[in-house]
C-alpha cells in the first residue's frame, strides 16, 4: 500500500524505502573530479545503499552544511527509512 501524503511505501507496518524518488549515486564514484562536476565542501550527506540522494521532482541533492538538520531529517522522515548519515569534505556530483 502506498500513502501519497508521506511518499512512503508500507508493508506489513513496516516503513521502506521508496526508489521512486530519488536518483541514486554511488559514493565511490563521486570522489574525484569528473568532466562537468560540480563540489560540495563539507557536506552531510543522506546515504542509501552506498550511494548519495538527489531528490527527483526538483533535482536536489540530499545534503547539508549543518549536521544536525541531517541527522533530524533522517531521524524523523520516513521517506529516509534505511538510510545514514555520512560526511564527506569534498563530493564532485554531475551537473
Amino acid at each position: 500500500m502506498s500513502q501519497t501524503g508521506t511518499e512512503c511505501q508500507t508493508r506489513n507496518n513496516t516503513v521502506t524505502f521508496n526508489e521512486k524518488l530519488f536518483d541514486k549515486f554511488p559514493v565511490d564514484e563521486l570522489l574525484e573530479p569528473s568532466n562537468n562536476s560540480t563540489v560540495y565542501q563539507n557536506r552531510y550527506w543522506i546515504i542509501h545503499d552506498g550511494s548519495v540522494l538527489r531528490f527527483r521532482q526538483n533535482k536536489s541533492w540530499q545534503c547539508n552544511a549543518l549536521k544536525e538538520l541531517v541527522y533530524n531529517i533522517v531521524a524523523t522522515n520516513p521517506i529516509y527509512e534505511g538510510c545514514e548519515v555520512q560526511f564527506f569534505e569534498f563530493l564532485y556530483v554531475p551537473k
